[in-house]
């Protein structure tokens, strides 16, 4: 939920900025167009042990969740979903390149 909040307050902030409306490659800004990247960390500022939840993404309009896999070290995919299914399911829906929850949806 954080990670679209952060998207769409940043879709929203671009699309209602007319002043640099006329340089985007896209108007209005969307989904597609942005690369959010959210590294997790422990309160002492050190990574999560493996196989935990590491870095929360949205790249190019899909939102992907990524550990550190104890097993190769690497960081491992395990759960991906597009903005629009994302959207759907939290009531998000888009005017005008303005992005607003129209329903509240419980989380869980």
């Amino acid at each position: 939920m954080a990670l679209m909040t952060a998207g769409t307050l940043f879709l929203n902030t671009i699309n209602a900025k007319e002043q640099i409306r006329p340089f985007l490659q896209n108007d209005p800004f969307q989904p597609k167009n942005i690369e959010i990247r959210i590294f997790l960390q422990k309160p002492n500022g050190s990574e999560p042990e493996p196989d935990r939840l590491t870095v929360v993404s949205m790249t190019r309009g899909i939102l992907e969740y990524d550990v550190r896999s104890s097993e190769t070290g690497r960081l491992t995919t395990i759960y991906e979903e597009t903005f629009e299914e994302v959207a759907a399911k939290l009531g998000i829906v888009e005017e005008n390149g303005q992005y607003r929850q129209i329903a509240h949806v419980a989380c869980n």
